[in-house]
């Protein structure tokens, strides 16, 4: 299934067998003994497509991130540093993610994502990874006015920042204007 998906340009994004889903441990490791499974099932994708669907959900979660990014710095401000530990854990897991799309999405097309005209990402990855070392200095300082500011201004200007940076580079790659092949 996998060879067919790529003889026609595709890769699998998904496999069932007898009705659940294959766990990513099952796909890499499959077991050798003869089983009573009676039906496998491949869903395949068209790996730009599937890229620019993967960075449009990261520019939805950047959207929300905005205002857990906003909680956590509004309950610092009045000292309620416990209220912010949450929103600061998911603040550094969505950003962590979608750094994670970028590179995933970069080997799955074998082009660099992070240097793709007009919207190129590498400035932006410095700057997030400057912004997220600042976070975490504050963290470890108990600098609480610095993380708030880092929260509510550094991480919100950059969220928006990448939102427009990730849905020119989806369009890119939908249209294939992205310098690789069509879509």
């Amino acid at each position: 299934g996998v060879r067919t998906a790529e003889s026609a340009g595709r890769i699998i994004v998904e496999a069932w067998l007898d009705g659940r889903p294959l766990t990513g441990d099952e796909l890499e490791q499959p077991s050798d003994l003869p089983g009573a499974a009676f039906k496998l099932e491949l869903t395949s994708a068209e790996p730009r497509e599937l890229v620019a669907t993967t960075l449009l959900d990261a520019v939805a979660a950047l959207t929300d991130l905005d205002q857990t990014q906003r909680d956590a710095a509004k309950a610092d401000q009045q000292g309620k540093t416990q209220d912010a530990i949450e929103p600061i854990r998911q603040t550094v897991e969505t950003w962590t993610s979608v750094r994670s799309i970028i590179e995933r999405g970069s080997a799955i097309l074998s082009i660099d994502l992070s240097n793709i005209a007009p919207a190129p990402l590498a400035p932006l990855i410095q700057d997030l990874s400057r912004d997220l070392a600042a976070l975490k200095d504050a963290l470890e300082r108990q600098d609480w006015s610095r993380l708030a500011d880092c929260l509510a201004y550094e991480l919100t200007e950059r969220s928006a920042q990448w939102r427009e940076a990730l849905q020119k580079l989806a369009i890119r790659l939908a249209t294939g204007t992205d310098g690789g092949s069509p879509a």
